[in-house]
Parts: structure tokens; sequence; C-alpha cells
């Protein structure tokens, strides 16, 4: 019931990773129903609004699996958070939610972390990662230099070469682009 949602809400930031992760994927199941996905929005928005790292991921998660719309300017500000779990969350979460008015600003942020990229970590990969699938699944031709940037083998982890690899190919899709296909 939705005091059973007040009551579980807090626990999205348990220290416990068990419990926590426990707590967002009954959220995800709960927000199925009519009657408990506003509960289950509220308290999970009221999560993404504060501090808790933990709290952010888990918050993160569930709202973008709900698809849950209005957590996309957050989303965007967590981008730069200090901590991956929630920055790469917050990611997958634009990436799942799919709106194009996001793109700009998705972009601008992974710009600036390919700037960085002899310093790029794993952790920074996995969200370049996300934003590049973004960016492929919705189209974003203005993406095009900055994905071809990440064609060549390097010593990058490769999820982040094979997720420019697939973005591309989502732009060109129908219409072989040869020089990249060389």
């Amino acid at each position: 019931n939705v005091e059973a949602i007040r009551i579980l809400g807090p626990h999205l930031a348990d220290r416990n990773p068990t419990l926590r992760r426990y707590v967002a994927a009954r959220f995800v199941e709960f927000g199925q129903r009519e009657a408990l996905k506003p509960a289950v929005l509220e308290e999970s928005m009221a999560m993404l609004a504060g501090s808790s790292w933990r709290g952010l991921e888990q918050a993160a998660l569930v709202l973008g699996t709900l698809d849950h719309k209005p957590a996309a300017p957050r989303f965007i500000e967590l981008l730069e958070h200090s901590r991956p779990e929630v920055n790469i969350s917050s990611a997958w979460g634009l990436r799942k939610l799919r709106i194009p008015e996001t793109l700009a600003a998705a972009f601008k942020h992974a710009q600036a972390v390919s700037d960085k990229r002899e310093g790029i970590m794993p952790d920074a990969g996995r969200q370049l990662s996300q934003l590049f699938q973004m960016f492929g699944d919705l189209r974003y031709r203005e993406a095009d230099p900055l994905l071809r940037r990440f064609v060549p083998k390097s010593s990058l982890d490769i999820t982040v070469r094979m997720s420019a690899c697939w973005a591309l190919g989502c732009l060109y899709e129908n219409q072989p682009d040869n020089d990249l296909a060389g």
C-alpha cells in the first residue's frame, strides 16, 4: 500500500546494497500498479532530489525504468556527480527516457569527458557508452564527429568504441558512409 511505499522510500539509500537494490526492484514492480505508481514516483523523485549517492543511484534506476520523464533535468545535473554509480546510472536513465530535448546537454557533457580522452577511467567509459547509445538511438547527427573519434582501436574501454560504432551505424542506417565503413 501507499504507506508501505513511504516507509520503504528512505531505504533506497540504505548502506546495505542488497536492501537498497531490493527496495528499488520492488519500486519498479509497484510502479506498474496504477494505484501505487504516484507514491513510488514521489518517493523516488524525493530521493533523486537528495544528496546520498546510494539513493541517487537507485532512484535513477527506478525512474529510468518507469520512464518518468520529469526526472530528466536532474539526470542531466547528475552526469557531473563525482560518484560513478550516480553519473553512470543517470546517463543510463537519460538513455531510457529517450527525450530529444536532453541531447544537447548530454552531448556537451560527453564532449567534455571525451576531451580528457587520455585520462578517461573505465567508469567514465561506462557513462560515455550510455550516452553514445542514446545518441544513436535518437539519431543525433550532431554527435557524428565525436563518435568518430572513438572508432579507431585504442587502449580505452572497448564498450566505448562498440557504443560509438553502434551509434554511427544507427546514424547511417540505410545511407552508408563508405569512408566510415572503411
